[in-house]
């Protein structure tokens, strides 16, 4: 059976005289829906049969349709346009059309859209989130099949762990971050775990380091002026400073660097076969709802759903 797609210029205008007050577009089909589904779900503000959940993916534009973060900012500019975003009714509840995005390096790109009507991840990313808002000792417990001994002394709290990470990778970070906003075309390589580190968390391979560093100065240099690069550095400074440095860790890092921990420094028999991304689709069975994760969607839903609230829309730093 073929998946039904929407038009979206039409579902705009349908969806404020629907049944739902809160419409979610998700980017990614992955782990998007259930983690968002366990946050409103969870959150007080609306009932379980008052929104509905849907992928970027089953909408089209002039007859065009795609998935991921471009396509789904162009369906809020559509409906942003065409005013179907939120609709207020003569009794004061609104209906709304969200779209949830992964943060990414939009902040630093100078991408990052500053609506009501956009969620962005506290994090970079969706399997961040759910990390970060996960009890993984008990995650990793259950992904490897080990007793809670095994792993205690080597894998820490999720906040923890993705300091720790983070810390490890600072100059990765700050690179990936140059080049993406520079358009270095190598820019995609920076998604992936560290070259610099032996086995991708080891000990770091100084003259590739310096290569690597000479290649996108050069680059950035190219592009910008000294200022702006060391205005991008001082932001991510600004971040391990205040404790924040999670907040630049993507998910299948951590997923990553656990396995890495899990196969290094664990003395008990694993199962080799383990996919590391399987630790995120288990630790959706661990979240917790009282986490600053979950927090951070309930205040920015809040903007959306209860019209007494005046707070502010987040900006990029928050």
């Amino acid at each position: 059976m073929n998946k039904l797609v929407r038009d979206a210029r039409a579902f705009g205008k349908r969806a404020m005289m629907g049944k739902f007050r809160l419409w979610l577009i998700v980017e990614g089909r992955s782990h998007d829906r259930a983690f968002y589904d366990e946050v409103l779900e969870k959150y007080p503000g609306i009932d379980h049969s008052e929104y509905e959940i849907r992928l970027a993916e089953d909408f089209q534009i002039d007859g065009k349709r795609a998935g991921g973060k471009h396509f789904a900012l162009r369906l809020f500019d559509l409906w942003e346009e065409e005013g179907a975003l939120t609709q207020i009714d003569q009794d004061g509840s609104r209906s709304a059309i969200v779209m949830a995005l992964d943060h990414d390096l939009d902040s630093f790109a100078g991408t990052f859209r500053n609506s009501a009507n956009v969620i962005y991840t506290s994090g970079m990313d969706i399997e961040s989130e759910i990390l970060r808002s996960t009890d993984l000792k008990r995650a990793v417990r259950s992904t490897y099949s080990l007793p809670l001994s095994a792993i205690d002394s080597v894998i820490a709290e999720a906040m923890t762990s993705f300091n720790s990470l983070a810390d490890l990778y600072r100059t990765w970070i700050t690179l990936g971050a140059l080049s993406a906003c520079c358009g270095h075309k190598g820019a995609n390589r920076f998604a992936q775990i560290s070259e610099l580190h032996e086995c991708g968390f080891g000990v770091v391979d100084e003259t590739a380091e310096m290569s690597l560093i000479q290649s996108v100065i050069d680059a950035a240099e190219s592009a910008y002026s000294q200022d702006w690069i060391e205005s991008l550095e001082d932001q991510i400074t600004d971040l391990f400073d205040r404790g924040e440095q999670w907040r630049l860790v993507k998910g299948r890092w951590l997923t990553k660097f656990i396995a890495y921990q899990v196969a290094t420094h664990v003395n008990e028999t694993v199962e080799r076969q383990i996919s590391p991304s399987t630790l995120t689709k288990t630790a959706l069975a661990y979240l917790d709802p009282t986490s600053d994760c979950f927090l951070h969607y309930f205040k920015r839903l809040d903007r959306i759903v209860k019209p007494e609230i005046e707070s502010p829309i987040p900006t990029a730093a928050a």
